[in-house]
């Protein structure tokens, strides 16, 4: 399976340099870097993803996602916060927003955000 996340990696990037404008593929990038497990360079065409489209929620959560995997806590923390605005009622923000604060807030407010994220806030 790493070949064809390699393979996907290469088609995004040649559609980066074509539509370097393109939010999605530099977002589509990001995510078939990270499963290669390039993830300096998912975080690099996940953050080129946020810049282009700020509201795109989904690109922030992948993000955000990178940078937990990476233990780049602090990085992440105002990602998640801006994806739970966009989506206040998207799980998966409001879990991510969780663990980010785990390792950055008061653990009152991490459980706040981990709770909300499986139903229980």
């Amino acid at each position: 399976k790493l070949g064809r996340y390699e393979e996907a990696s290469r088609e995004y990037e040649g559609l980066t340099k074509a539509q370097p404008t393109l939010g999605v593929a530099w977002s589509n990038l990001g995510i078939a870097l990270a499963q290669a497990g390039r993830r300096d360079r998912a975080v690099e065409a996940l953050a080129r993803a946020v810049d282009l489209d700020p509201r795109n929620a989904t690109a922030r959560r992948n993000l955000v996602a990178v940078l937990i995997d990476e233990g780049d806590l602090a990085a992440a923390v105002p990602h998640a916060e801006e994806a739970a605005r966009l989506e206040p009622s998207n799980a998966a923000s409001r879990f991510l927003l969780g663990v980010a604060l785990s390792g950055t807030a008061p653990a009152r407010q991490a459980r706040w955000g981990m709770a909300a994220g499986i139903g229980e806030g």
